[in-house]
């Protein structure tokens, strides 16, 4: 008696297709989806950090015009025929930390419709120092206006221009987070020859002013 022997049935050829071009078809849904999906997850991100940045500019910019007060706090006299700038930096809000750049400033007086600029310094080589403003500082700066002839805007005095840069951020080490900020402050300056007599003329109350500040024009 012969073993009886179990073969499989016979495949017949394109078995099982359908089944691979399904998967087949499934990779190719899947594979852009997961693309588009991996792109909208990198653009929300980008976005993000761009939302992020716009606003964290738009903080140091309101803290750099609005909480940093600055202006001229004295003009005096000077060795020789100069003059002494005393500016003055003020944070009234500590809490929201600026760190500030120590200000350059160049001076100018009018002759005609111009602006002629004249030889400044700062008293102290502080140029290019950073430090944290939490309190008022004043800066004192050296110059020497030796121009002969000058507008007039009001008899026998000069009439000055001092124009402040400085550069500020929220952190003491920043990167690209910088804002620079320019000040123009207008005076009108007695000069050391001024006429006493002319000038008196200007019926000021009592003596004649060193100095006059003007509002920002």
């Amino acid at each position: 008696m012969r073993p009886q022997i179990n073969r499989a049935p016979p495949v017949l050829i394109g078995t099982g297709l359908g089944l691979f071009r399904l998967k087949i078809f499934i990779w190719v849904l899947l594979i852009p989806a997961g693309l588009l999906a991996l792109d909208y997850g990198v653009s929300r991100y980008q976005r993000g950090l761009l939302e992020q940045r716009q606003q964290a500019k738009a903080r140091l910019q309101r803290a750099a015009l609005f909480n940093l007060r600055t202006d001229v706090a004295e003009l005096t006299y000077g060795p020789n025929r100069t003059y002494r700038l005393t500016l003055y930096l003020d944070n009234p809000f500590p809490e929201e930390p600026l760190y500030v750049m120590v200000p350059s400033t160049q001076t100018y007086v009018q002759v005609g419709t111009v602006w002629k600029e004249v030889p400044s310094r700062s008293v102290t080589d502080q140029a290019g120092s950073v430090f944290k403003l939490t309190e008022r500082r004043t800066f004192d700066y050296v110059f020497e206006p030796n121009i002969q002839e000058f507008e007039e805007l009001i008899p026998g005095y000069m009439h000055m221009r001092f124009s402040n840069s400085m550069l500020i951020a929220q952190r003491s080490e920043p990167k690209d987070d910088l804002f620079e900020r320019i000040d123009n402050y207008y005076v009108y300056l007695k000069p050391r020859t001024a006429d006493d007599k002319r000038i008196f003329k200007n019926r000021f109350p009592g003596q004649s002013p060193l100095w006059i500040p003007m509002p920002p024009h």
